[in-house]
C-alpha cells in the first residue's frame, strides 16, 4: 500500500486503506456480502454516496436496505431506474423532477402521446431488468481504479 488511511468502524475498530478509499472499498474491505448489500455510507451524521472518497480518520458505517437512513437513498435510486426504464420504453419522453418524498417517490414525465394502462405493464415488467442491468455493472465497475474526481452521470442521463 502506497499511502494509507485509518477509517473507524462502528465496533470502535479501525481499517486501514489506501487513501483515497471509498465507503464501497472500506465494505469490500469488511466482507463481499456487506460490499453486495451496501446502499450507502454514514460518515458522522451524514449520508453519502458510497463511491465518494473517504478522509482520515472518518468513523464510518455501512448502510444496508435494512438502515432507515438508507430509505431515501434507495427512493432515490428507484425513481432513477424508472426514469431510464420510461426513456427506454418512450426515447421523445421528457422528465421533468423527480424527488424521493416521505412516502415513496414520484417523477413527472411529459409523453408525446397519452400512455394507456397497457403501457404501465410493460414499464412494470422493465423497471427490474433495468435495475438489474444498469446498477449490478455499475457496482461492479467501482471495484477498479479511477480518477477520484471523475463524477458518474446522472442515471438517465441530461434531463430533456
Amino acid at each position: 500500500m502506497l499511502s494509507a488511511m485509518r477509517i473507524g468502524l462502528p465496533d470502535g475498530t479501525d481499517l486501514e486503506l489506501e487513501n483515497g478509499a471509498t465507503g464501497l472499498d472500506v465494505a469490500n474491505a469488511i466482507g463481499p456480502r456487506l460490499a453486495q448489500a451496501a446502499v450507502a455510507v454514514g460518515v458522522g451524521d451524514e449520508v453519502r454516496d458510497l463511491r465518494l472518497p473517504l478522509a482520515e480518520g472518518d468513523r464510518v458505517r455501512i448502510l444496508t436496505a435494512r438502515d432507515a437512513e438508507a430509505l431515501p437513498v434507495l427512493r432515490h435510486s428507484t425513481a432513477h431506474v424508472m426514469a431510464e426504464a420510461v426513456l427506454h420504453l418512450w426515447p421523445d419522453a421528457k422528465v421533468a423532477i423527480g424527488p424521493a418524498i416521505a412516502d415513496g417517490f414520484y417523477y413527472d414525465f411529459q409523453f408525446p402521446e397519452p400512455i394507456s394502462s397497457d403501457d404501465l405493464g410493460r414499464l412494470t415488467l422493465m423497471t427490474p431488468r433495468g435495475a438489474i442491468n444498469r446498477l449490478a455493472p455499475r457496482r461492479a465497475r467501482q471495484r477498479r481504479a479511477r480518477p477520484r474526481s471523475h463524477r458518474p452521470p446522472v442515471a438517465g442521463g441530461p434531463r430533456r
